[in-house]
């Protein structure tokens, strides 16, 4: 028993150890700054409330305040449990509510967002083995929210975002949202 309770004392001694380098600041730090790499490039998905915002992603900052731009989408004619033909295009206006560097490894960045774009799509209405095609919509998009953004390694960042997104004027809904995504900073 007495050897169990050295031997996880041990262990936790060590992993304690170890945690303290990793999160420990040296003297010769490089400190994360967010103007250094203003722009990025990757892939990012939100839940909208008739489908998805997704795609290819630009992002840039103007100090405190920046935008992206994704878009993206899908065309599967044969598809039957699905859309047939997805699409979105959303422009997202954000703002640094706080940033901060906590290594010279790891930065973040609280912001809020607010958007406005397009999605369409259009269904496969199968009846009684008969295909036909379903009607074509295009939703305006709008949301407000906040988001997290983590910065490793000064160039790879990984984006939270939570809020509410509405669709209108054809099947008009609102609801809660949350978007990730990865991206390269440059």
């Amino acid at each position: 028993m007495k050897s169990t309770v050295r031997a996880t004392l041990a262990i936790l001694a060590f992993c304690m150890i170890s945690a303290a380098g990793v999160f420990a600041e040296s003297s010769d730090k490089k400190e994360v700054r967010f103007d250094d790499y203003r722009s990025a490039l990757g892939m990012f998905a939100m839940a909208i409330p008739n489908g998805g915002a997704y795609g290819l992603q630009f992002e840039h900052w103007f100090n405190s305040f920046g935008f992206t731009v994704t878009g993206g989408g899908y065309y599967r004619p044969e598809d039957d449990w699905a859309n047939i033909l997805d699409y979105s295009v959303v422009f997202q206006g954000m703002h640094t509510v706080f940033g901060n560097t906590f290594s010279d490894q790891v930065a973040g960045r609280l912001y809020s967002w607010a958007s406005i774009g397009h999605h369409g799509y259009m269904t496969d209405d199968t009846n009684d083995d008969v295909y036909e095609e379903g009607a074509y919509k295009a939703n305006g998009v709008a949301g407000l929210g906040i988001g997290i953004e983590m910065i490793f390694f000064e160039h790879f960042s990984i984006p939270l975002q939570f809020g509410y997104t509405g669709e209108f004027p054809n099947d008009p809904g609102l609801g809660f949202t949350f978007g990730s995504g990865i991206r390269y900073r440059y």
